[in-house]
């Protein structure tokens, strides 16, 4: 925003110079030249500066006719360039280059005529056939105002303008024209903001106007082109798939053809690998053995230390359990009392399950007598080996041992009477329901044994055996 006004300021002062009484004229020539020329306000002046001295040289210093006629050639400029897609950048150049009797770039303009003065001469001839007026080559007034009354005569004049309302391209330069002077006259405190801004809401309007044709046009089209494309996939589906199934059948015969090259190829890499391992296995080997040697050496030579820090660590675990005994014991008790509930309650199902695993314990432990005994043998080998090395250790504990339980004993025994006579008394409480309980129960049982005795014949041979 800066900017564009720095260059405003510039350019202003530049056409000042040239135009002074005429600055308004080309000034409010400049504001319209997004819609005229489909250029911005600083575009337009700079552009006007590039030949206008020329041009009011040959207008005699006529300043207001000069901004005039400097007007129309601008004008022509864009037209010319939206109608023959040609270059603005050539266009001016080729202005610049008549306002110096320079016609060596004539055919820029794409009309029909050469780069040469020759060429310009017959520009202007043809021109005095449409108008009537004579052109003097010498004056560059004359030159533009001819080149005016060719471009009009073959239907250029006016595109610019009409584009800027009527064609996607044309509005939108024509925007962006308006928005470039309303950036240039925020920072002019002079400027008429409501103008620019009427100016870019106008252009963008015109913007809307050829857009929304275009898109309803797309949008309106849009089914006939999906069910065309979707025709055309069911029409081309057979084909490609002919095609693909043709293709992988010609990939499948290529790789079976190649098959015989490549069998022998990969046979005999494998069969450098499986050789190479077998020339170095003895080295794999060795440094195997080595690995093994070594980790097995370092563990020996650790183990004096390890083991004393393997029993201090055991000790200070058994301190810790010591010292959380009566956590650990108030929490036994909860589990069992837990599990009594939970074996009460589970009951009838355990005593009906109780046949089936009695049998299936006494299976195992037949069936493992023989891997118990030769178990118990190696153990009872293995600990009558130590059993010196353990005597010595246990007869010198013996004295601490004993002297810790009676020290523990003798400072419980109040505990353990009182708790005792609890459990005494608990007992003689509950002695009446126990004994009511199994007087019964004894019907019961006395009726099972009977019954068991009298439809069981093997009952008393299996008692005997």
């Amino acid at each position: 925003m800066v900017s564009a006004y720095a260059d405003y300021e510039q350019l202003v002062g530049g056409v000042d110079t040239l135009f002074g009484d005429a600055l308004k004229t080309v000034q409010k020539s400049a504001d319209n030249a997004f819609k005229t020329a489909g250029i911005s306000t600083n575009e337009y002046m700079e552009t006007v500066t590039g030949f206008s001295a020329s041009l009011i040289l040959s207008l005699n210093g006529d300043t207001a006719k000069a901004a005039g006629v400097a007007d129309q050639a601008i004008t022509d400029m864009s037209d010319n360039a939206n109608k023959m897609d040609s270059n603005m950048s050539d266009i001016q150049n080729a202005y610049q280059g008549f306002a110096k009797q320079n016609y060596t770039m004539l055919d820029n303009l794409k009309l029909g005529y050469g780069g040469t003065k020759g060429e310009m001469e017959r520009l202007l001839a043809d021109a005095e056939k449409i108008t009537g007026k004579k052109y003097d080559l010498s004056n560059f007034a004359n030159v533009t105002e001819a080149i005016h009354a060719i471009q009009t005569e073959i239907g250029i004049t006016g595109t610019t303008a009409k584009e800027a309302t009527e064609t996607i391209s044309g509005s939108i330069d024509g925007m962006q024209s308006a928005l470039s002077n309303l950036m240039a006259g925020l920072g002019n405190a002079n400027a008429d903001i409501g103008s620019l801004i009427g100016n870019v809401a106008e252009s963008f309007q015109n913007v809307l106007k050829n857009i929304i044709p275009v898109i309803e046009n797309i949008v309106s089209a849009l089914p006939a082109v999906i069910d065309a494309v979707i025709e055309a996939i069911g029409l081309l589906l057979p084909t490609l798939l002919e095609a693909v199934t043709s293709l992988f059948s010609q990939v499948l015969q290529t790789i079976l053809g190649l098959l015989p090259t490549l069998i022998p190829v990969v046979v005999q890499a494998v069969l450098t690998i499986v050789q190479t391992l077998i020339e170095n296995l003895p080295l794999l080997i060795n440094a195997a053995f080595q690995l093994v040697t070594t980790l097995i050496q370092g563990i020996g030579e650790a183990l004096p230390e390890l083991i004393p820090i393997t029993i201090q660590a055991i000790i200070t675990i058994v301190n810790g359990l010591i010292e959380n005994l009566p956590l650990l014991l108030d929490a036994a008790l909860q589990l069992i009392m837990g599990l009594a509930q939970g074996l009460i309650t589970a009951l009838p199902i355990l005593i009906g399950a109780l046949p089936q695993i009695i049998t299936g314990i006494v299976n195992f432990i037949i069936s493992s007598i023989p891997i118990i005994m030769q178990t118990g043998i190696q153990l009872l080998t293995s600990l009558v080996s130590a059993l010196p090395d353990i005597i010595n250790a246990i007869v010198a504990a013996i004295p601490v041992i004993i002297q810790n339980i009676l020290n523990a004993v003798i400072g419980a025994i109040p505990q353990l009477i009182d708790a005792g006579i609890q459990l005494l008394v608990a007992l003689i409480d509950a002695l009446p329901q126990i004994i009511t309980t199994i007087a019964n129960a004894l019907p019961q049982i006395i009726n099972a044994i009977t019954v068991d005795c009298k439809f069981n014949p093997n009952f008393w041979t299996n008692l005997s055996a």
